[in-house]
């Protein structure tokens, strides 16, 4: 059995002790026996699936911070996260934000199903690099983070052959502007393509259809062994939430949206119509009056 804390944090400390672990040379065998545990359990923390709940996590990640040798500022952010895990939902700014979304991307690797919802820009997760550039640059943040973020964001793509993913998009992304218009047609042309892959589903809403409105952007990501978890992104932060009750509406929620949305085939006409109304003279898009209903 595992404790019940925040599976996002935990998840994370599993990844910062293997990699502290390995930083310092020790294997797992070698800590497992200095700390009185079974190899198998610290494996499966390591692995993200939980800690045990024989043993106190505070406790524990101590025990394991000193036998590597963690020493500072390092030390301290570790213990506060391990601290906060008895939290549930994680809501991370700051220096904290990177250890998160290394969670959020180990997650992402594993999951068995990905449901990206999206209110503003196409999701990273297919963005093109000029696109992905644009939406950077208009931003603040300087040049080499930028850079930094640009090829996480790319090398994230190696899971588009494979994963099974939804994406749900308002249909003011189709025609808002990002970049010049060679960009803009390069993305919807990618869209396209994605969307001719048979483990991808685009799912469009139309402006006209006003059932359900999409408020917020975020990507559910579901598993074979575990239950689900959200998680949003904003320039004020990242927050995960993997409290079963407040996940479970958010399923629902996603579950309703997929309703509204038009059709795979249909909206791969939307996202096509939305290229026919590129205006090749200024790059700007048009927004048409013949849309679809």
């Amino acid at each position: 059995m595992v404790s019940p804390h925040s599976r996002a944090r935990v998840r994370s400390l599993g990844l910062i002790i293997r990699d502290r672990r390995t930083a310092a040379d020790r294997t797992l065998t070698w800590l497992a026996h200095h700390l009185g545990m079974s190899r198998s359990a610290l494996n499966r923390f390591e692995l993200g699936r939980g800690w045990p709940n024989t043993v106190d996590l505070v406790e524990g990640i101590t025990r394991i911070l000193a036998a590597l040798g963690v020493q500072g500022e390092d030390l301290d952010e570790i213990m506060q996260l391990a601290q906060d895990a008895g939290h549930p939902n994680w809501l991370a700014v700051g220096r904290e934000g990177s250890k998160q979304f290394a969670t959020f991307l180990e997650y992402e690797a594993i999951a068995t199903g990905i449901t990206s919802v999206d209110t503003s820009v196409f999701p990273g997760l297919i963005q093109t690099r000029d696109y992905a550039e644009a939406v950077f640059q208009s931003g603040d943040m300087p040049l080499d983070v930028q850079q930094e973020h640009l090829v996480t964001r790319l090398g994230r793509q190696n899971i588009l052959d494979t994963a099974q993913l939804t994406v749900v998009l308002d249909e003011s992304v189709l025609t808002r502007q990002v970049g010049t218009g060679a960009t803009m047609r390069s993305q919807l042309d990618w869209m396209v393509a994605l969307a001719g892959q048979d483990n991808i589903d685009v799912r469009v809403i139309p402006n006209n259809r006003a059932s359900l409105t999409v408020d917020g952007s975020y990507v559910l990501l579901e598993f074979s062994d575990q239950p689900p978890v959200a998680y949003a992104d904003s320039a004020l932060g990242g927050i995960f939430l993997d409290q079963e009750d407040r996940v479970a509406h958010l399923v629902l929620r996603t579950t309703r949206l997929v309703s509204a949305a038009l059709s795979p085939a249909d909206s791969v006409e939307l996202v096509k119509h939305a290229l026919l109304a590129l205006d090749d003279e200024d790059g700007r898009v048009r927004v048409c009056s013949d849309r679809m209903a």
